[in-house]
């Protein structure tokens, strides 16, 4: 059997170099809420907060890549692995369930993300995976800080 014509092998190599090119340039942004925070050219400054909250009662869901929000008013309430701005942009990281329990950087969010120290009560968050809600947690806090068991859907 004869080799195949040059052209076909280049046809083949371009496609293939195309191929990779736009998986490659699809990795590295885990932000889930449309904003470019993995843009791996641009410097990002992580948002400082106080604000934590531990969710316990993960253990089916280890692997998973989370946040959670709570939306009643603005502010509203936001926690993620972290939150970073870069080049006029803001996004989150969602962060890596790896055990029973969770614990989330919390975020007061009025157009932009900032510190979280609050006393609030009774707050129910939704945990979320992407854009599929998993279940809820009801979370008091004190100076920032709270948990709460999670509750699925």
């Amino acid at each position: 059997m004869p080799p195949p014509p040059p052209f076909i092998l280049f046809s083949l190599i371009i496609a293939l170099f195309f191929s990779l090119t736009l998986v490659l340039s699809s990795c590295g942004n885990e932000s889930t809420d449309g904003k470019d925070a993995g843009d791996k050219n641009a410097k990002e400054t992580e948002i400082e907060t106080a604000g934590r909250l531990t969710i316990t009662g993960m253990s089916d869901y280890i692997g998973f890549k989370i946040y959670a929000n709570y939306y009643s008013s603005e502010p509203y309430l936001y926690a993620c692995e972290k939150a970073v701005f870069s080049d006029n942009k803001s996004g989150h990281y969602d962060k890596d369930v790896t055990g029973d329990s969770v614990t989330l950087k919390v975020y007061k969010v009025n157009g932009a993300a900032s510190d979280y120290r609050g006393n609030d009560q009774d707050i129910t968050f939704d945990v979320r995976r992407g854009s599929d809600s998993l279940g809820k947690v009801t979370v008091n806090f004190t100076n920032g800080v709270g948990s709460g068991v999670f509750v699925p859907n």
